[in-house]
């Protein structure tokens, strides 16, 4: 993502000195514009510049003033902070905020092209005794491997994220029929037969119900996924105590 108010060019500071002269003399001022600074053998830094003509009381010209602020750090930081507010810190996968936004997109572009779209909402089984007894560190790295599976499971272009604790949100635009939401619901389902292993070789059982529901026209991210919420619960309702089934379908 760009973060800079011009586009960025590879120039050193002093071929730019010119331009950022030449535009406060034109214009009276430069706002603050930011440029990259390309000096040999360092890394690349932003900097910006703003500039204003100073006249005496007369009216005549006495020179310029322009200031360059090394910003570097600063537009680092401020990725940073964007990256954390739409990103499980866990897993790295979208969270609430940013499936919220992806969901209000896919739901537009799913009545602009009348194609259906799913949302299949993800809760694993058996996670609970891996926190309880092997620690939250281990659920933790069951988490994040159970993360790695849900996103190998999907297609290109679907969303897969972290809402909360153990449950999970795949976002499959133009999934087009029920059908192909189910195909996508049971790779996703297959994906969790093999226990997760730990990275010091401990292996946990935990499997995943699904809940999937087909929005169009008339749906909102709330509808979507209470729907999808819902068919979830039912899946579970329908196959305790056993764990493993095929999702259901709203």
């Amino acid at each position: 993502m760009t973060l800079l108010s011009a586009p960025l060019r590879n120039r050193t500071d002093r071929s730019r000195r010119p331009y950022r002269r030449d535009r406060v003399l034109a214009d009276g001022r430069l706002d603050a514009t930011e440029v990259a600074v390309a000096l040999p053998g360092r890394p690349l830094r932003r900097v910006s510049t703003a500039g204003a003509r100073v006249r005496d009381d007369t009216g005549k010209l006495l020179g310029l003033v322009l200031t360059s602020t090394d910003v570097t750090e600063q537009r680092a930081l401020e990725a940073a902070l964007r990256e954390a507010a739409l990103h499980d810190p866990l897993t790295g996968l979208p969270n609430r905020n940013l499936l919220l936004d992806r969901l209000d997109q896919s739901l537009a572009a799913a009545e602009r092209a009348q194609r259906p779209m799913a949302v299949l909402y993800c809760d694993l089984d058996g996670f609970k005794p891996v926190n309880d007894f092997a620690g939250h560190a281990a659920g933790d790295e069951v988490l994040v491997e159970a993360s790695r599976r849900l996103a190998a499971a999907v297609r290109p272009g679907d969303t897969v994220a972290r809402i909360g604790g153990d449950e999970f949100v795949v976002l499959c635009p133009e999934v087009g029929s029920e059908a192909a939401a189910q195909v996508i619901a049971d790779r996703i389902t297959t994906a969790f037969d093999q226990p997760l292993r730990r990275s010091g070789g401990a292996e946990h059982a935990v499997g995943i119900s699904i809940g999937v529901a087909l929005c169009g026209p008339g749906d909102t991210a709330d509808t979507a996924l209470a729907s999808s919420d819902a068919a979830m619960y039912r899946v579970k309702a329908a196959r305790r105590p056993a764990h493993r089934r095929a999702p259901a379908t709203v």
